[in-house]
């Protein structure tokens, strides 16, 4: 695993802040979104409301191109337009460390993400889900609305099914990528928990706690706990307002009684070695001190 939030120091100049949540010390919001796919806010907005926040790190992770109705990062040269405002937001400030990441969607049976492997390397953090409506052209995103919200309630045979194939893409996508965290698992489309969470031990991927959509229950996140994976506790934002509100997320990682040190964004994972230094992907090295 190549993500994890930095406690200490995170960069030259940059000082460790973190908020208490339900009893856990959360330093970084892993997922957040800009103007630049469908957000309000721009780089520069969601950085300075995560040091307001009280944290020490921010990843800007807006969608990927394939997401319906051109919400996703649409222009050819949006992913290095990005780059250079994250860069000018670390460059203006230093009370938080701003990260450029991707929310790529998982496109097919395979695992396939709707970026290039050599654009989500130069990222330092990628996350990757479902997005019912991720097919790029109307009739793709009409099937893909019909698959996830009609096909269930047609047949629970072909409910189960469903529910087998969406669990294999996203342990394929874990697999083949170098993808840090599997957002929002079972929003919209049914998934297996535990089945997902041992696949994201064996990769070196944490699961998302969304604290926007809570999808992952107490009860799944305690049974995926025991696999030995990782988690992610991220607001999903989609306004800087919303930036850092990690409040509801905390509180189903403190229902399921899942220790500090599973939680990247605590900045305690990986401190026993059980994380992967400085990661099989090797994007990140920088990593608490």
């Amino acid at each position: 695993m190549s993500a994890a939030a930095g406690c200490g120091p995170t960069s030259a100049g940059k000082t460790s802040v973190m908020t208490s949540f339900h009893g856990y010390e959360l330093l970084a919001d892993y997922h957040t979104h800009t103007i630049h796919s469908h957000g309000t806010g721009t780089v520069a907005e969601n950085a300075r409301a995560a040091a307001a926040a009280g944290l020490s790190e921010v990843a800007v992770t807006d969608h990927g191109p394939a997401l319906a109705a051109g919400m996703g990062l649409r222009e050819p040269g949006a992913v290095e337009h990005v780059r250079r405002m994250v860069e000018q937001a670390n460059l203006d400030q230093d009370q938080v460390r701003v990260l450029q990441g991707v929310e790529a969607n998982v496109m097919d049976r395979g695992g396939a993400l709707d970026l290039p492997d050599k654009v989500l390397r130069r990222m330092d953090i990628v996350l990757a889900g479902f997005h019912p409506a991720s097919r790029g052209t109307v009739t793709g995103e009409l099937r893909a609305l019909w698959r996830s919200h009609v096909v269930p309630r047609l047949s629970w045979r072909l409910a189960a099914r469903q529910r087998v194939e969406n669990t294999k893409s996203l342990s394929e996508c874990a697999y083949r990528h170098a993808v840090d965290i599997l957002v929002h698992p079972g929003l919209r489309v049914a998934i297996d928990p535990l089945e997902l969470a041992r696949a994201a031990a064996k990769a070196g991927t944490a699961l998302e706690i969304n604290s926007a959509h809570g999808h992952l229950t107490p009860a799944s996140a305690r049974a995926a706990a025991r696999t030995g994976c990782f988690f992610a506790i991220n607001s999903d934002a989609h306004s800087p307002v919303k930036v850092g509100d990690l409040a509801a997320g905390a509180r189903i990682a403190s229902l399921a009684r899942i220790a500090p040190e599973r939680i990247l964004n605590t900045g305690l994972a990986g401190r026993s070695g059980a994380v992967p230094l400085p990661g099989r992907h090797g994007r990140r090295t920088q990593r608490p001190s």
